[in-house]
Protein backbone atom coordinates (compact mmCIF):
# COMPACT_ATOMS: atom_id res chain seq x y z
CA UNK A 1 0.00 0.00 0.00
CA UNK A 2 1.32 3.88 -0.56
CA UNK A 3 -0.08 6.76 0.52
CA UNK A 4 0.59 10.27 -0.94
CA UNK A 5 0.56 12.04 1.65
CA UNK A 6 1.17 15.03 -0.55
CA UNK A 7 -2.43 15.00 -1.44
CA UNK A 8 -3.14 15.58 2.41
CA UNK A 9 -0.49 18.18 2.93
CA UNK A 10 -1.90 20.05 -0.27
CA UNK A 11 -5.38 19.79 1.00
CA UNK A 12 -4.02 21.03 4.10
CA UNK A 13 -2.11 23.98 3.57
CA UNK A 14 -3.26 26.81 1.85
CA UNK A 15 -1.18 29.66 0.40
CA UNK A 16 -0.03 32.55 2.70
CA UNK A 17 -1.42 35.86 1.29
CA UNK A 18 1.41 38.06 -0.07
CA UNK A 19 1.90 41.34 0.88
CA UNK A 20 0.47 44.16 -1.22
CA UNK A 21 2.92 45.75 -3.49
CA UNK A 22 3.11 47.92 -6.38
CA UNK A 23 1.06 46.73 -9.02
CA UNK A 24 -0.87 45.31 -6.06
CA UNK A 25 -4.23 45.83 -4.56
CA UNK A 26 -3.58 49.77 -3.23
CA UNK A 27 -4.45 49.35 0.08
CA UNK A 28 -5.60 52.56 2.52
CA UNK A 29 -3.22 53.02 5.59
CA UNK A 30 -6.39 51.66 7.50
CA UNK A 31 -6.77 48.25 5.47
CA UNK A 32 -3.02 47.33 5.55
CA UNK A 33 -3.12 47.89 9.38
CA UNK A 34 -6.19 45.81 9.31
CA UNK A 35 -4.44 42.74 7.12
CA UNK A 36 -1.67 42.91 8.69
CA UNK A 37 -3.49 42.66 12.46
CA UNK A 38 -5.79 39.70 10.69
CA UNK A 39 -2.87 38.01 9.13
CA UNK A 40 -0.71 38.10 12.39
CA UNK A 41 -4.25 36.75 14.17
CA UNK A 42 -4.58 34.01 11.84
CA UNK A 43 -0.83 33.07 12.17
CA UNK A 44 -0.89 32.42 16.07
CA UNK A 45 -3.97 30.60 16.27
CA UNK A 46 -2.69 28.24 13.03
CA UNK A 47 0.82 27.97 14.52
CA UNK A 48 0.10 24.85 17.15
CA UNK A 49 -2.24 23.23 14.36
CA UNK A 50 0.16 23.20 11.75
CA UNK A 51 2.91 22.15 14.49
CA UNK A 52 0.96 18.92 15.55
CA UNK A 53 -0.33 18.69 12.01
CA UNK A 54 3.93 18.31 10.87
CA UNK A 55 4.36 15.87 13.71
CA UNK A 56 1.43 13.63 13.16
CA UNK A 57 2.13 13.66 9.41
CA UNK A 58 5.93 12.28 10.31
CA UNK A 59 4.27 9.44 12.74
CA UNK A 60 2.45 8.63 9.69
CA UNK A 61 5.45 8.53 7.71
CA UNK A 62 7.30 6.51 10.75
CA UNK A 63 4.42 3.61 10.70
CA UNK A 64 4.61 3.28 7.33
CA UNK A 65 8.49 2.97 7.35
CA UNK A 66 8.09 0.33 10.28
CA UNK A 67 5.96 -1.79 8.21
CA UNK A 68 2.56 -0.77 10.32
CA UNK A 69 -0.82 -2.19 9.52
CA UNK A 70 -3.03 -0.12 7.57
CA UNK A 71 -5.55 0.42 10.40
CA UNK A 72 -2.57 1.80 12.26
CA UNK A 73 -2.16 4.46 9.55
CA UNK A 74 -5.73 5.10 9.01
CA UNK A 75 -6.47 5.34 12.48
CA UNK A 76 -3.60 7.96 12.60
CA UNK A 77 -4.52 9.95 9.69
CA UNK A 78 -8.14 9.79 10.78
CA UNK A 79 -6.97 11.30 14.59
CA UNK A 80 -5.32 14.45 11.84
CA UNK A 81 -8.35 14.80 9.74
CA UNK A 82 -9.75 17.14 13.33
CA UNK A 83 -6.53 19.05 12.91
CA UNK A 84 -6.96 19.83 9.19
CA UNK A 85 -10.58 20.64 10.04
CA UNK A 86 -9.62 22.94 12.89
CA UNK A 87 -6.92 24.78 10.44
CA UNK A 88 -9.30 24.91 7.27
CA UNK A 89 -11.90 26.77 10.27
CA UNK A 90 -9.52 28.79 10.57
CA UNK A 91 -9.15 30.11 7.15
CA UNK A 92 -12.21 30.32 6.63
CA UNK A 93 -12.96 32.85 9.40
CA UNK A 94 -9.89 34.14 7.78
CA UNK A 95 -11.37 35.20 4.78
CA UNK A 96 -14.22 35.69 5.73
CA UNK A 97 -12.59 38.92 8.14
CA UNK A 98 -10.96 39.93 5.02
CA UNK A 99 -14.11 40.81 3.38
CA UNK A 100 -15.40 43.13 6.32
CA UNK A 101 -12.44 45.55 4.95
CA UNK A 102 -11.48 44.61 1.30
CA UNK A 103 -13.37 45.44 -1.43
CA UNK A 104 -14.19 42.58 -3.95
CA UNK A 105 -11.46 43.81 -6.35
CA UNK A 106 -8.84 43.93 -3.51
CA UNK A 107 -10.07 40.52 -2.74
CA UNK A 108 -9.52 39.44 -6.42
CA UNK A 109 -6.02 40.85 -6.93
CA UNK A 110 -4.75 39.31 -3.56
CA UNK A 111 -6.27 36.04 -4.29
CA UNK A 112 -4.52 35.77 -7.80
CA UNK A 113 -1.41 37.28 -6.56
CA UNK A 114 -1.70 34.34 -3.83
CA UNK A 115 -1.96 31.73 -6.56
CA UNK A 116 1.21 33.28 -8.38
CA UNK A 117 3.25 32.94 -5.42
CA UNK A 118 6.16 30.61 -5.09
CA UNK A 119 5.51 28.36 -2.35
CA UNK A 120 7.80 28.67 0.94
CA UNK A 121 10.01 25.99 1.50
CA UNK A 122 9.94 24.76 5.40
CA UNK A 123 12.06 26.30 7.48
CA UNK A 124 13.19 22.99 8.88
CA UNK A 125 15.75 21.51 5.71
CA UNK A 126 15.49 18.16 7.08
CA UNK A 127 11.71 17.58 6.85
CA UNK A 128 11.89 19.27 3.51
CA UNK A 129 14.27 16.36 2.49
CA UNK A 130 12.08 13.58 3.70
CA UNK A 131 10.27 11.81 1.41
CA UNK A 132 6.03 12.63 0.49
CA UNK A 133 5.46 9.53 -0.29
CA UNK A 134 6.37 6.31 1.36
CA UNK A 135 5.71 2.37 0.49
CA UNK A 136 5.30 -0.04 3.13
CA UNK A 137 8.15 -2.89 2.55
CA UNK A 138 6.87 -5.99 0.73
CA UNK A 139 4.46 -3.76 -1.59
CA UNK A 140 5.26 -4.51 -5.66
CA UNK A 141 2.30 -1.67 -6.71
CA UNK A 142 3.94 1.01 -8.72
CA UNK A 143 2.78 4.54 -7.60
CA UNK A 144 1.31 6.74 -10.41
Amino acid sequence: MKIALTTILGAALLAVPPAFGAGGAALTDEQTRQYRETTKLRDEAERPLLDRQRDGLAEVRGLIAAGKSDREVQRRLDDLKEVFGEIRGIEDRYVASLSTFLTPAQRSKLAAAAAAAPKKAPADAKAAAEPRDAAVPGDEEEQE
